[in-house]
């Protein structure tokens, strides 16, 4: 990939793209405050974790059904809905969705369809990759990526981390990056699942939480 499409899928997945992604910690925070994730090795494994088993096998097959059949988003973002199990996951998925169709839109008009509830982001950034005619590979690499980052932002001001320990296992995750992005591309619905049960405790625990820094 190059030129126009390299730089459109840079600008797409940055920090700096307004969807709100720093609004959300999908409850990883709860986790910090109970104490189970301490510092950067176990932190590293559990984004791993998460890539293997969360959004890794139900975001990013999404994203590559979405980029290949565009017709069928609404049938796609049911499913992506139902495998998000808690309520704050499903709301901020719903949330950075529906910020990124605003602005993408105004910035490419028509590109993306109208629906009255919204869609999910991973359900929308594979229909405007597919738009903007960027490579599935690589925007399944970017999505992937951009999220790790998300996270890791999330733990730099929670565990919290140093900025060179976050871009360490920035660093340590580009290979399973890689692999996931690579099994993602051959996925169908039948093959996708969520399993992080820990995660999802974390998520409803967390709309509880006495006091807190994000959303989810």
């Amino acid at each position: 990939m190059e030129g126009a499409a390299c730089i459109q899928l840079i600008h797409l997945c940055s920090g700096t793209f307004p969807i709100g992604a720093f609004s959300h910690s999908y409850g990883f925070e709860y986790m910090v405050e109970e104490g189970n994730i301490k510092g950067p090795e176990n932190f590293e494994q559990y984004l791993k974790g998460l890539l293997n088993n969360g959004f890794g096998k139900t975001d990013l097959p999404v994203i590559k059904l979405a980029y290949e059949s565009p017709e069928r988003f609404e049938e796609l973002d049911t499913l992506c809905t139902a495998l998000k199990p808690t309520k704050e996951i499903r709301s901020a998925s719903l949330k950075t969705g529906r910020a990124f169709i605003r602005v993408f839109s105004s910035m490419y008009p028509g590109s993306l369809p109208e629906t009255k509830s919204g869609l999910n982001y991973a359900t929308a950034f594979g229909i405007a990759c597919r738009h903007l005619e960027i490579p599935l590979d690589d925007a399944l690499e970017c999505y992937t990526a951009g999220t790790l980052i998300s996270y890791i932002q999330a733990g730099i001001k929670l565990i919290p981390l140093s900025q060179t320990d976050g871009q360490i296992i920035m660093k340590n995750c580009y290979g399973e990056i890689e692999k996931c992005a690579k099994i993602a591309a051959k996925m169908n619905e039948e093959d996708m699942f969520s399993f992080t049960p820990f995660t999802d405790i974390s998520s409803m625990l967390h709309e509880r939480q006495y006091s807190r820094m994000y959303m989810s």
